[in-house]
């Protein structure tokens, strides 16, 4: 249990009345006297593997396997990460090319959404930026672009 040091005070007694507030300053002046001291907090670790996690991938390679072996089924990954402002920005103080960065990050030239698509059976990756949101329709507007280099190449794995 803590306890206040002999001779420190708990701040401004009195002042107010009983039902008035400590400001900010005084709750962390006590605090600090009562030795409750901010401190890094240990982040929890995941398991490293579940049963329930490991099923599933069980269930995905397995479907994998079977659409790599069905000449009639394509595989597609499809993926979007974060927004990326665009300009002569900072990104916390490293960049690529050794380029002057702005001072202060304020107004980017464009902000884009970055979306990209990957097939596994030939290692095609393909990418497309958006200053609009990444919505489903623009996902299957990617993929009907596509689709008629996909359809060749199931074409001419038919078996005849």
């Amino acid at each position: 249990m803590h306890s206040l040091p002999e001779g420190a005070s708990a701040g401004r007694q009195g002042v107010g009345g009983p039902d008035r507030v400590p400001c900010e300053r005084s709750m962390r002046d006590l605090l600090d006297t009562l030795g409750f001291h901010p401190r890094k907090v240990v982040k929890s670790k995941p398991l490293r593997k579940i049963k329930e996690t490991e099923a599933i991938f069980t269930q995905v390679h397995q479907v994998n396997k079977q659409a790599d072996a069905d000449p009639w089924t394509i595989r597609v990954s499809l993926d979007t990460k974060a927004v990326v402002a665009i300009g002569d920005l900072s990104r916390g103080g490293k960049s690529r090319q050794g380029e002057q960065a702005l001072v202060h990050d304020f107004s980017p030239e464009c902000k884009v959404a970055p979306f990209g698509l990957f097939r596994p059976d030939t290692s095609e990756t393909w990418l497309y930026f958006t200053t609009g949101p990444v919505t489903a329709d623009f996902m299957v507007d990617r993929l009907q672009q596509l689709w008629p280099g996909f359809k060749k190449t199931v074409i001419l794995h038919m078996p005849w």
